[in-house]
């Protein structure tokens, strides 16, 4: 028995780099939630939390990107495209597609990337 193919259009359009940092998220006015990331790309991060976030959810992420010697910090807006419980992690595997980034955090995500 063979597993089915992974569709083209379901793959990440960007690579990702692995980053182990504090990350806040925040949905809506009211939820914060403290994660830590696993990786980030021009395109989007990868993060471990406690709650697995429902696909679709608009969130902002809050975190610090370390590019050459020092830390920028970043806040992005993104929206969450999967999830899934991944107990070597210790919590839940979810999926960012950051939306509408910024000349000056694209530039960082870039050179963080290119390291």
């Amino acid at each position: 028995m063979s597993l089915p193919a992974v569709a083209a259009d379901n793959r990440r359009a960007v690579e990702r780099y692995p980053l182990r940092t504090k990350v806040l998220v925040v949905i809506g006015d009211q939820h914060r939630l403290d994660v830590r990331s696993l990786d980030v790309g021009k395109g989007g991060m990868g993060i471990v939390s406690d709650w697995n976030l429902p696909v679709g959810t608009q969130v902002v992420v809050k975190f610090n990107l370390p590019v050459k010697h020092t830390s920028v910090p970043l806040i992005l807006n993104a929206v969450v495209v999967n999830g899934a419980l991944a107990g070597s992690l210790g919590g839940f595997r979810v999926g960012l597609q950051f939306r509408g980034v910024s000349p000056q955090a694209t530039q960082a995500l870039e050179q963080f990337v290119q390291r």
